[in-house]
């Protein structure tokens, strides 16, 4: 049965592959107007499709995770921003988007670290708005000590 998978897999990535970049750009278009009007789940539905045609291109993986939000499936938001900042680890928007879905989906912990993580690397790079960002959540969910 995995002989079967693979093969199927690798026909699929090399028929994706021959979809011509203009076809995809207007897609993206369509998905994009779809998405400003407040069509969620059209625009994440073809978002998603271009995710599959190009897995390693972080527009689509962030236009589709931005679309979960929107629908409230965190989780999966979740999982596309990390597919996203694997390919960009330089995007800071997307980790504080990250850490936002972590909240939201109840992953307080986890999303406390990740903010850490922000502002420490936002200090490294010179970031000083994506520092300010996640401090400012670190602030606001870490109780203060008491003196």
């Amino acid at each position: 049965m995995s002989i079967i998978l693979a093969a199927l897999a690798d026909t699929v990535t090399e028929t994706a592959s021959k979809v011509p970049e203009s076809e995809l750009d207007a897609m993206y278009g369509v998905g994009y107007h779809l998405f400003s009007e407040g069509h969620h789940l059209d625009a994440g539905r073809i978002f998603a499709l271009l995710a599959y045609y190009r897995p390693k291109e972080p527009r689509y993986l962030e236009a589709t995770a931005l679309a979960c939000m929107k629908l409230n499936d965190h989780c999966q938001a979740i999982h596309l921003f990390a597919r996203a900042l694997e390919v960009v680890p330089e995007r800071l928007d997307l980790a504080l988007l990250l850490a936002d879905c972590m909240l939201r989906n109840g992953n307080r912990e986890t999303a406390l670290v990740v903010l850490a993580g922000i502002a420490g690397h936002a200090r490294e790079l010179g970031d000083a708005q994506a520092e300010e960002r996640a401090t400012g959540m670190l602030e606001l969910l870490t109780p203060p000590v008491p003196a």
